[in-house]
Order: structure tokens, then C-alpha cells, then sequence
């Protein structure tokens, strides 16, 4: 028996909020097979997610998150592939605009504004999951998140380029090795997640820069088709992502 919509958005608001406050997947994903029996049968019997649950979803979710451990030793796993996923990201960005040049306020402004972003995320997370919200509400708060990861990351290339001094200039043949390094650490990092996202978002972002580099037109032109593919591209991967998620949780 299919489950109601009502009952897959709440177990996958539980699985969001679970993940935010840093609890265990393979705990986690044995909650929500668990509370999903249960929900099947209570809706077999014609009842609904409150006779299940006996409170509101949101008070629901932190009383199972307080019954749950903390997975300390997964999240420090989780954190320093996290930084290094970024810190391979921002490399292959500027070994393919050959601009491999770094100031100490890069150097540290990039990791901490990493550190602050991943917070950022995992709470914007737990706001999605806590509580039943529009389509447009969680754009908006995920549109927020990902405009102050924007001006985070200029706000530190700004201090760089009025006060930053470059410590040290890559040349020709150090870009090429890092820029394979770079791509040979995200696919690490993929593989390591069981996700493509850390290929994909690159491939839409910097295939197309480097390709239209050979291309006989202007920087805007560029600009604008750059940006056309990474909007498009990315938003069919999602959509597909998304269908995939669905059909799984209608089995």
C-alpha cells in the first residue's frame, strides 16, 4: 500500500532533521523504515499520522533526535572531506582561469567561510524539516542560502584584491597538476558520498568556461551562455534526482 503524501513528507522531513542535528544515517535510515511500517499499517486500519506520532511532527522529531546519539566520529569524517570537496572546487575554478594566486586572507578567509556555510546549511535544513512549509517558502530560505554563500565568497575575494598580498604564484605546468589533483579529489569525494553532485556542479560550471574560451565571442556573451548552462543543467539534474527520491519512496 502506497503511503499518503502526508506521511512520506513527514518521513522525509524527519530524515532531514535527523541529518541535520548530526545523528547516523544507517540509525537514522533504520527510524524511518521502522516509524514507515507503522504509518503503513495505522493508514491499512484507516487512521492517520497523529495516531502514530501523538504529538505535533516538529515536537515528534526532536523527541526522537534526543533519544538519538550524536555521531561524533561520522561528522569528523564528514567535516574534513567536506573541506577539501570545497577547497578542490575553488582550485579547479581558478586553475582553469589560470588565476592559481593566494594571500593569507584566502587562505584562511576560504576554510572558516567553508566552516560557517556548513552550519548555515544543516540549519537551514533543520527549518525545512521542523515544520510543514510551502514550495516558496523553502525556496526562499534555500534562495537565502545560497545568496549568503555568494556574498560570503566575494566579500572575501573583495578584501583580497584591496588588501590581500599573494603569497606565492602558480605557474603552467603547477596549474595542470593541480587542476588534476583538483579533479581527482572530487571524484573521490563522490564516491565517497555515494553522490555525483560533487562532478556534476564543476562539470556545468567550468566544461562550459573552458570550452567557450575557444569560441570568437564577447566576455558577456560568454558570461550569459555560461550561466544559461550551469542554471539549466543543474536544474535538470535535480529534477531527475528529485523524480528518483520519489519513485523510491512510493515503493
Amino acid at each position: 500500500m502506497e503511503l499518503s503524501k502526508n506521511s512520506q513528507q513527514f518521513l522525509e522531513n524527519l530524515r532531514l532533521y535527523l541529518f541535520s542535528t548530526g545523528k547516523n544515517m544507517d540509525e537514522i535510515n533504520e527510524v524511518v523504515e521502522e516509524l514507515e511500517d507503522h504509518l503503513r499499517e495505522a493508514e491499512q486500519d484507516g487512521k492517520d499520522i497523529e495516531h502514530i506520532i501523538g504529538q505535533s511532527p516538529k515536537s515528534y522529531m526532536e523527541k526522537i533526535a534526543s533519544e538519538m546519539n550524536v555521531d561524533y566520529r561520522g561528522w569528523f569524517k564528514l567535516i574534513p572531506m567536506f573541506m577539501v570537496g570545497v577547497f578542490a572546487f575553488i582550485l579547479l575554478g581558478d586553475a582553469v582561469r589560470n588565476d592559481l594566486n593566494y594571500s593569507i586572507i584566502q587562505l584562511v578567509g576560504f576554510p572558516v567561510v567553508s566552516l560557517v556555510l556548513l552550519g548555515a546549511t544543516l540549519f537551514t535544513y533543520k527549518l525545512i524539516a521542523q515544520r510543514k512549509r510551502s514550495t516558496l517558502k523553502q525556496y526562499l530560505l534555500l534562495t537565502t542560502l545560497g545568496m549568503v554563500s555568494v556574498i560570503l565568497f566575494v566579500g572575501i575575494i573583495f578584501l583580497n584584491r584591496h588588501y590581500g598580498t599573494p603569497l606565492f604564484h602558480v605557474n603552467t605546468m603547477g596549474t595542470l597538476v593541480v587542476a588534476s589533483m583538483a579533479i581527482l579529489t572530487l571524484v573521490i569525494v563522490a564516491f565517497w558520498s555515494k553522490t555525483w553532485l560533487p562532478i556534476i556542479v564543476p562539470t556545468f560550471l567550468y566544461v562550459p568556461e573552458v570550452v567557450l574560451k575557444f569560441a570568437p565571442l564577447s566576455e558577456e556573451v560568454r558570461l550569459i551562455v555560461t550561466s544559461i548552462v550551469v542554471f539549466v543543467g543543474l536544474g535538470i539534474y535535480f529534477f531527475i534526482l528529485l523524480t528518483k527520491e520519489k519513485s523510491v519512496v512510493h515503493r
